[in-house]
């Protein structure tokens, strides 16, 4: 059908079609590919289904659509595609912020990627005590955050001003700096009660952090009461059941005067 005859808007963009699929590359800062979301795909794919074009610069590095041209590869299915007309690479970070496809380790992994150095350290966190970003700033941002604390790694760096009310934004880059002793020292105990549990969750992070909070609490007895009394212990798939067994366990044989209110 020829639309120019009922539509008199403007072309701004043109959808091309093809099974080429080697013209294509990804860039550096391209989030990591989810295979979970390729076999999705896969499946729309051979149900027929539309899916949105996929993104690329002049020269056909994917800005927005690495999975979609994952699966359709895959499959041997052709993939649509609109070229940009921008080489900024800041595009496919704010394409797929606008479209709710990052979270925080598509971002960090993207200002990595860029030179940031809280977000490299981050990664090395997360890989170096096998925890998902999202858990590993849970915890660092969480617990004894200084606004301000250069921290080891930072003392060269030129001293930030922080304030309360200062928005932080991982989307723009903004990584808060912190304490890396501190940092590790909570890292490695909250690690090791996770082990004990057998579970690692962002639920059992957080309930961890809200006891480590409470004055008079003591992260290391609740591991050697833990490791004492793992029968006790209970996984859950929240943070408030966690944070009652954590209760439990903690005021284990503890004189009712002496027991510290961890939750209610």
């Amino acid at each position: 059908m020829n639309y120019n005859k009922i539509n008199n808007d403007e072309v701004i963009a043109q959808v091309f079609e093809t099974t080429e699929y080697e013209k294509f590359s990804f860039v550096d800062a391209n989030r990591p590919v989810n295979r979970t979301q390729v076999e999705k795909l896969k499946y729309a794919f051979k149900q027929k289904y539309i899916l949105n074009p996929i993104r690329v610069n002049q020269k056909f590095e994917v800005y927005d659509g690495q999975h979609t041209l994952t699966a359709a590869a895959e499959i041997g299915y052709p993939v649509r595609y609109m070229i940009v007309d921008d080489n900024d690479d800041d595009i496919m970070r704010m394409m797929n912020m606008n479209n709710k496809n990052w979270g925080s380790k598509e971002f960090v992994h993207y200002f990595a990627e860029k030179g940031n150095e809280i977000a490299q350290d981050l990664i090395r966190y997360s890989e170096y005590y096998n925890l998902n970003i999202a858990i590993i700033m849970q915890i660092i941002y969480n617990l004894g955050y200084q606004p301000g604390a250069s921290g080891i790694k930072f003392e060269n760096r030129p001293k930030k001003t922080y304030t309360k009310k200062r928005p932080y934004s991982i989307a723009n880059g903004d990584f808060r700096e912190f304490d890396h002793k501190e940092a590790e020292n909570n890292l490695v105990k909250i690690t090791e009660l996770m082990a004990l549990y057998g579970i690692k969750s962002s639920a059992l992070a957080g309930a961890t952090i809200k006891a480590m909070k409470i004055k008079g609490f003591d992260i290391d007895k609740m591991i050697r009461k833990a490791r004492a009394k793992k029968e006790l212990l209970i996984k859950s798939g929240n943070q408030k059941m966690f944070t009652e067994n954590i209760h439990m366990v903690y005021n284990y044989g503890v004189p009712q005067n002496k027991k510290i209110v961890i939750y209610g």
